[in-house]
């Protein structure tokens, strides 16, 4: 309610990031405290003045209640094979060691989003450093790293150890 009482106050926008985890369906709810956080955060919308903005990714969650509380939607596709080209060049730091130049077209075919390419950048990198490599990533490495991104590939393909320990001890 504060949130929407300072946003009203100072002509502020409000932006919901993975609004999913706030404005879930009720009738998932287990206990009745979340129930009433949703009544009062869609009360809060129906009467708020301004702009605001949910974004999540999981829009099938939501209460849908707030369907009718929403003026305009906008779905935001996966980006197109060029764009992925493009944002895998973006997100490959300037001063990354690299074996040999990635072949970023190929990439971009994957049909990765934005956060999958700089999940398996940062994870070809940890690949190479696993590895040892002293020369850095090469394309096998963020080709593996696309790949486990779009779940082809097990966490423990990438150099991640599994911690297979089932007691704690103290």
């Amino acid at each position: 309610v504060r949130a929407f009482r300072e946003a009203a106050d100072e002509d502020a926008l409000l932006f919901w990031d993975e609004a999913d985890a706030v404005f879930f369906d009720r009738n998932s709810a287990s206990r009745n405290w979340e129930v009433t956080e949703v009544n009062v955060l869609l009360k809060e919308v129906e009467v708020f003045s301004g702009v605001c903005i949910l974004a999540t990714n999981r829009d099938l969650v939501l209460d849908p209640a707030l369907e009718r509380r929403i003026s305009r939607r906008i779905r935001f596709e996966p980006p197109t094979a060029e764009m992925g080209s493009n944002i895998w060049r973006l997100m490959m730091p300037k001063a990354m060691p690299l074996v040999e130049p990635p072949d970023f077209e190929q990439l971009g075919q994957l049909g990765l989003t934005g956060g999958q390419i700089k999940n398996a950048v940062l994870n070809a990198a940890r690949a190479a450093l696993h590895r040892g490599s002293e020369g850095g990533v090469c394309h096998e490495d963020l080709y593996r790293a696309a790949n486990r991104e779009m779940n082809r590939l097990p966490r423990t393909e990438m150099g991640f150890k599994v911690n297979r320990r089932t007691s704690f001890q103290s």
